[in-house]
């Protein structure tokens, strides 16, 4: 099955596939594991039909608003190539459609070695892919112990980038630890021809897991917005210097980035993504518009998991996407503008 759930309020990408539940990379930070820390058994997922129907057009409960051919997010919560990948090959049946179909999507993933083996590689050429890498430094290998080293990671970068559309390097997290060698592994990535950055800072709901630096915000501890701007423009005058590209996926400080759309699809005409949602509600100058599934009744789904009450589930069941998400405008887009309005007297020229 594809998702979509509260991601849609601030993700151009909101629609996600995995073809794995669970991940054998152990990084110490993870999400989606966290109270496992990576050890939660890995299921392989069926979903290859479910990419082939929604690719000709069928939508679900959760997808319905989406009425145009949205590129897809593979890797939300579980790496498609990690080793399990070889057992089961779930992630190389669904590559097969892509493949065949053309169809554009955007893939996440720890081990782009196993992408740069056969069968993979061919098919990947003849795809419409935007190659998501997460690597930082070397001194992330100690904290993703499952995962190819970051030397490797590198080195299949350099080779995807010569068959791909294109790839784009995932420093998410970012510690600030790490800052200074991030600063200095840009170079390497520009010649590994990979063409932009998206930085997101590091955060959690667990204490324990909390590092120098951080500080509570609501339920979650983050790094302060006065600690991650001047290190991000920072990083994106590196980039530029570099010839790359700069994208931020902290939401607060979305527009710090060189495109609202932080996955790095920029300019690539097949990657038609959602911009009807707060991030661009807020920040784009273009008079955003939900498209005309978005107004139908009963489109509200994605939204169910904002609350978790009965009196919610009336609240929404008859509504639009499109009502639903400007009724999360009314509670985010001002906020937004006045964090972008106090960072950008502090620190941007």
């Amino acid at each position: 099955m594809l998702n979509c759930g509260i991601q849609c309020i601030i993700c151009d990408y909101p629609i996600h596939l995995d073809t794995y539940s669970g991940c054998s990379h152990n990084c110490s930070y993870c999400f989606a594991n966290h109270k496992t820390k990576g050890t939660k058994p890995i299921k392989p997922l069926n979903n290859k039909w479910a990419v082939k129907r929604f690719i000709e057009g069928h939508r679900n409960s959760e997808t319905r608003f989406c009425d145009w051919a949205i590129p897809i997010h593979w890797g939300a919560n579980s790496d498609p190539f990690q080793p399990c990948e070889i057992e089961y090959k779930r992630s190389l049946e669904c590559l097969e459609i892509f493949a065949q179909t053309k169809y554009p999507f955007i893939i996440s993933t720890k081990n782009p070695v196993l992408a740069t083996k056969e069968p993979y590689l061919s098919l990947l050429k003849k795809c419409r892919v935007v190659f998501q890498v997460s690597m930082a430094c070397g001194k992330h290998d100690k904290i993703e112990t499952g995962a190819p080293t970051y030397e490797e990671r590198l080195q299949a970068a350099s080779v995807l980038s010569k068959n791909v559309t294109r790839v784009i390097a995932r420093v998410q997290p970012f510690f600030i630890e790490y800052f200074q060698d991030i600063i200095n592994e840009i170079p390497r990535y520009a010649k590994a021809g990979i063409y932009g950055v998206i930085v997101e800072g590091y955060n959690t709901r667990e204490k324990a897991k909390t590092v120098d630096g951080m500080e509570k915000d609501g339920s979650k501890y983050g790094f302060p917005m006065d600690t991650l701007v001047p290190m991000f423009l920072k990083i994106k005058n590196v980039c530029h210097e570099n010839n790359m590209r700069f994208f931020c996926g902290e939401d607060e400080i979305r527009w710090l980035g060189d495109d609202l759309t932080c996955c790095g699809t920029e300019n690539l005409p097949d990657f038609l993504s959602n911009k009807f949602n707060v991030e661009h509600l807020a920040h784009d100058t273009e008079n955003i518009q939900p498209s005309a599934a978005m107004t139908a009744e009963k489109t509200s789904r994605p939204f169910r998991s904002r609350r978790q009450s009965t009196e919610w589930e009336r609240h929404i069941k008859d509504k639009s996407f499109a009502e639903m998400m400007y009724e999360m405008a009314d509670d985010y887009v001002e906020w937004y503008q006045d964090i972008r309005k106090e960072m950008e007297e502090k620190y941007v020229q």
